[in-house]
């Protein structure tokens, strides 16, 4: 913390602008951006301000708002405010922006000093702080939110990946579900002309059990060729 003021207060100290050096930058860009914009005043302090995209924008002056909503939000300037007030000679941007974004206030923010603490053994603690003892949290009380199922795994730990296994035939790779959705009911409807006496849920089991068996015995050839 101590650090933290000392450079927030310098950096304010070489600040010259009126605002700070952010908002600085933010005001160039948006009265660059308003250049290309055309302003219709209606009175000394009420405009209508057209951008680009022949979007209409009323903007006052005197209350501080445009109907875009960001110049009364922000409590600084829009674009619109700003193609408004550069529309006007003799009017200033910083007029309209709240003083919380200029340097002064900038500079009071960071003012205060942060007094260094010194060593831990030189401190003199009051007896009333002393004697507080701090306890954790209680227990007892149900924390919010639904508990957790699984453990967190610490640093290391590794949990490899669980692989499916079809409880029919005892393949890995798929399961008992997913393997009945390889079947789609076009092919089903083409197989039901050779068995008409099945319907279709058990001619589903029935030729997911002859895939799972052509599975087995391509797995099985492949075995023996790695033996040979």
């Amino acid at each position: 913390m101590q650090e933290w003021f000392t450079e927030r207060r310098e950096k304010a100290e070489s600040t010259h602008t009126i605002l700070s050096e952010k908002n600085e930058k933010v005001l160039v860009a948006l009265q660059l951006e308003s250049r290309c914009m055309k302003v219709k005043p209606s009175c000394a302090y009420e405009f209508e301000v057209i951008d680009r995209k022949c979007r209409c924008f009323v903007v006052n002056l005197n209350s501080k708002s445009c109907s875009c909503g960001q110049f009364q939000l922000d409590h600084f300037v829009c674009v619109h405010a700003v193609a408004a007030i550069g529309s006007r000679p003799g009017l200033s941007c910083y007029n309209y922006i709240s003083p919380y974004y200029t340097r002064d206030m900038l500079l009071a923010t960071w003012s205060g000093i942060m007094h260094p603490i010194g060593d831990s053994e030189d401190w003199v603690i009051p007896s009333h702080i002393s004697s507080v003892r701090c306890k954790p949290p209680s227990c007892l009380k149900r924390p919010p939110g639904r508990p957790k199922k699984s453990r967190i795994p610490s640093i290391g730990e590794y949990r490899g990946s669980k692989h499916r296994k079809c409880s029919r035939c005892n393949v890995v790779g798929h399961n008992k579900r997913l393997a009945l959705m390889l079947f789609r009911w076009p092919r089903i409807d083409s197989f039901t002309l050779v068995f008409p006496a099945l319907d279709k849920i058990h001619l589903v089991i029935f030729l997911h059990l002859i895939s799972c068996t052509q599975h087995c015995l391509v797995l099985n050839t492949i075995l023996l060729f790695k033996a040979k």
